[in-house]
């Protein structure tokens, strides 16, 4: 457990412990095990947390990449799904 982290959450959560935390996570392990730690913090904390993979951008690399390669609109949209998709799935509907 990263306890930066969790600091760095828990005015989040006591703001408001409805607000849904995203994290897009790399493809590679280090991505994986980021993403493992963040959850892991939110959970500690208890907010939702959302971790979206880059893949559904069709982009290969990390975040920056795919910023570079398309316009912020696109981005924002696709994002919208993927998180709409997701909490579809958590909530099983």
């Amino acid at each position: 457990m990263n306890i930066n982290i969790v600091r760095s959450l828990e005015p989040i959560a006591k703001a408001n412990s409805q607000c849904v935390q995203v994290f897009i996570a790399d493809t590679d392990t280090t991505g994986e095990k980021k993403a493992k730690t963040f959850s892991d913090a939110c959970a500690e904390v208890g907010l939702p947390c959302l971790v979206i993979s880059p893949e559904m951008f069709e982009v290969e690399g990390d975040i920056e990449q795919i910023l570079d390669s398309m316009e912020t609109p696109e981005f924002i949209k696709r994002l919208e799904d993927e998180i709409h998709a997701a909490a579809c799935i958590q909530k099983g509907s």
